[in-house]
């Protein structure tokens, strides 16, 4: 059994290991979990980064469901290239840093989707890496508050939001709210104390979505129990309940 200075650690502890979270995700974890449609465009090419990112496959639609359908998605091409190929695209030039990039060809791909009429759900991962982008993008702002990192942080939220808007088992998404929420949390510092605490309920109440889901990764499932952890000490040293 945990003792209480176990489990209950120093606020500034607490602050470190919170920052240590947003630092996975900003560098390891994209919030993938790959769709029959996303799963597609990796099955036709080998390329390890994007196989790295796709080897989820849990909750893909069932081939009875709509095999017709996705089958007419996969053919999607955008100026003659393969919708899978800008996909692939995104995928590597995220891994590979060029932030820019990827974001363009993500958004390449959602506008050719959107005009096919493609169920986003069967794309739902791409709103999550969008986010991830953002999510980095903003951590190149140094000064807390600072404009450009509100703004990339609320692109970064609303891109997970609707990750999780048309798949709600998407867990990884959910965890990286509950991240993003922390961090907007930790940023109001001395402010007002019920902002702070509100902060704090809304991440954990993102991060008890993620460990709702039966088939998500060890690893967000991991992230998301540390977080709870987390969390509630620093409600229970807010003094709030």
């Amino acid at each position: 059994m945990k003792t209480n200075s176990q489990r209950y650690q120093p606020r500034s502890l607490q602050s470190y290991r919170i920052l240590s979270y947003i630092l996975l995700l900003a560098l390891t974890h994209h919030g993938f979990r790959a769709s029959a449609f996303v799963q597609s465009f990796v099955a036709a090419n080998s390329h390890s980064e994007a196989t790295s990112l796709s080897s989820r496959s849990d909750d893909f639609p069932t081939e009875d469901n709509n095999s017709e359908e996705e089958t007419r998605h996969y053919q999607i091409n955008v100026d003659e290239v393969p919708l899978s190929q800008t996909f692939q695209k995104g995928v590597v030039l995220q891994r590979a840093g060029d932030r820019e990039g990827a974001l363009d060809a993500y958004n390449e791909f959602l506008k050719a989707a959107q005009s096919h009429d493609v169920d986003p759900s069967l794309y739902a991962e791409v709103y999550a890496n969008m986010g991830a982008v953002y999510a980095m993008k903003g951590k190149g702002s140094v000064r807390p508050n600072d404009q450009v990192r509100i703004d990339y942080r609320t692109k970064a939220k609303d891109a997970f939001t609707e990750a999780v808007k048309y798949r709600p088992g998407l867990g990884s998404a959910w965890v990286n709210l509950a991240l993003l929420t922390l961090a907007e949390g930790k940023e109001m510092g001395g402010g007002e104390q019920s902002k702070v605490v509100s902060a704090l309920k809304e991440a954990r109440s993102c991060c008890v979505r993620a460990l709702g889901m039966d088939n998500e990764d060890e690893r967000s499932r991991s992230l998301a129990n540390k977080l709870v952890i987390d969390i509630d000490a620093m409600i229970k040293q807010s003094g709030s309940t």
